[in-house]
């Protein structure tokens, strides 16, 4: 955390073209340094998800732990939006740099992320009837699943309920570990960041769903005409996810840079 950044924080209103110049920005972003962002990235995936190996405990450790993650994160990528070299070890910083000042809080906020999902799909599943698990897994007497569409309902309601549950958890971990703003704040601050910038961050995500559903199409037309084994797709598929999914985060760097000031 620089110390300038804890003395003001300013929110702007981008116009919704915004949204596609970070999806854009983000694959250039990416394209600085690819091999130590996308080290950096699978790194960030594997400190979260290390705890699930922990029987009983290790579920909600994960949750906790991912705003502290995301944070060290942002700032490998902020590091190199600046020309400067991300470090692996920038993904743990809140914890060896920062004091339990930021990395409590940050836990703190973990928690309240988990409750919070937890009270969206008992919500869900109470308005819907139905939990998504229902429709994937075979009845009692091994009938096999509705139809696909049947998950419209409840992914959608989901998707309806945890909306504002995201847009408040957008950039409270950024606030808390860079600016010292209070869980709730921050929670508040992110929802108002988000509302204001809902059209730019709904042409962001409108943009990155075309790329990706057009590198899907690209990649299965390849695959026919090379006549590649799962395997051999697997193989090629692994690390071009990796590689979106970085340059995604780039992407989230790139709105958090243009909106907060």
């Amino acid at each position: 955390m620089n110390p300038d950044e804890s003395k003001s924080m300013q929110i702007a209103t981008l116009p919704a073209a915004r949204g596609a110049q970070w999806t854009i920005d983000g694959i250039r972003l990416l394209g600085r340094q690819p091999l130590a962002l996308l080290a950096c990235g699978f790194l960030a995936l594997m400190l979260m998800s290390l705890p699930l190996i922990i029987p009983g405990i290790g579920v909600p450790i994960a949750v906790a732990i991912v705003p502290a993650i995301y944070v060290g994160l942002m700032k490998a990528i902020r590091a190199t939006d600046q020309g400067q070299m991300p470090n692996p070890a920038m993904l743990v910083s809140v914890f060896s740099k920062d004091g339990p000042a930021v990395w409590q809080p940050l836990l703190v906020l973990g928690a309240v992320s988990a409750v919070l999902t937890v009270v969206v799909m008992g919500l869900n599943t109470l308005l819907g009837g139905a939990t998504l698990a229902d429709f994937m897994l075979p009845g009692p007497d091994g009938e096999t699943p509705p139809d696909p569409t049947t998950l419209l309902l409840p992914f959608g309601l989901f998707l309806v309920l945890y909306t504002p549950v995201q847009m408040a958890l957008w950039y409270s971990p950024l606030f808390v570990a860079w600016h010292q703003v209070p869980v709730g704040k921050a929670l508040f601050f992110s929802l108002v960041a988000v509302w204001r910038n809902r059209w730019a961050f709904v042409a962001l995500f409108v943009t990155w769903a075309s790329v990706i559903a057009v590198g899907l199409f690209l990649l299965a037309g390849a695959a026919s005409v090379l006549g590649l084994s799962a395997a051999g797709l697997t193989l090629v598929v692994s690390p071009l996810s990796m590689a979106a999914l970085t340059a995604m985060y780039c992407s989230f760097w790139l709105t958090y840079r243009d909106v907060i000031s």
